[in-house]
């Protein structure tokens, strides 16, 4: 077994092996039989997770509440992400009035590889008097405290905030990192794979 776990290990990549030695140091502490049980639950809901999720959250439509008067650091401390990227700054990613009030929200799953522009224009829907839009960090910080696991299956993204960072345009998506639930960023120009999804919204209608 040790022989095939050596083996394993030359062909995971580099930049994954500080995490690899951080869990192999946790199972060999003295608390190494929970973080042992601990991690094999996870695994097990991860497989589910998989499977599900992401089919079910495409179609579903919920609400959420914005409110853009608690601040910036507030909302990103109750999306209670593990690490968020230090270039997401107020600055860089304000959060407005523009933002408050009740939205209806869900996950836009493109159905295979599509650019930013594409993204936008696909997403709005049929409805002209209320079409869908990009969300804005707002939404997604407000969407990832709701979901906490969704990002676990699909990294989600907000196209509807873009900043200028080190002389390009980035926007913020919601991710994971191993076990860790992360808020990074990534360059709107680069194409999104099939398995993004966008966090689309539009305000509820009152009536």
């Amino acid at each position: 077994m040790l022989g095939k776990v050596v083996k394993m290990l030359v062909t995971v990549p580099v930049d994954m092996l500080g995490s690899l030695v951080d869990i192999c140091e946790k199972l060999a502490s003295d608390k190494g039989a929970e973080w042992y049980e601990n991690f094999r639950k996870f695994l097990r809901k991860e497989t589910c997770w998989a499977n599900v999720t992401a089919q079910a959250a495409t179609e579903t439509i919920r609400t959420m509440l914005v409110d853009p008067t608690k601040g910036f650091k507030t909302l990103l401390a109750e999306c209670a992400n593990d690490w968020f990227n230090d270039d997401i700054t107020e600055k860089r990613f304000p959060i407005t009035a523009e933002d408050s009030g009740e939205w209806e929200y869900y996950l836009w799953d493109p159905k295979g590889s599509v650019s930013s522009p594409d993204a936008i224009e696909r997403m709005k829907g049929d409805d002209s008097n209320n079409p869908w839009m990009p969300a804005r960090l707002a939404h997604l910080l407000v969407f990832g405290k709701l979901n906490p696991d969704a990002q676990r299956s699909n990294p989600i993204i907000g196209l509807g905030s873009v900043g200028e960072v080190y002389g390009r345009r980035d926007v913020p998506y919601l991710c994971r990192d191993g076990s860790k639930r992360s808020l990074d960023l990534y360059w709107w120009g680069n194409g999104w794979d099939s398995g993004s999804r966008f966090l689309a919204v539009r305000k509820v209608k009152k009536s």
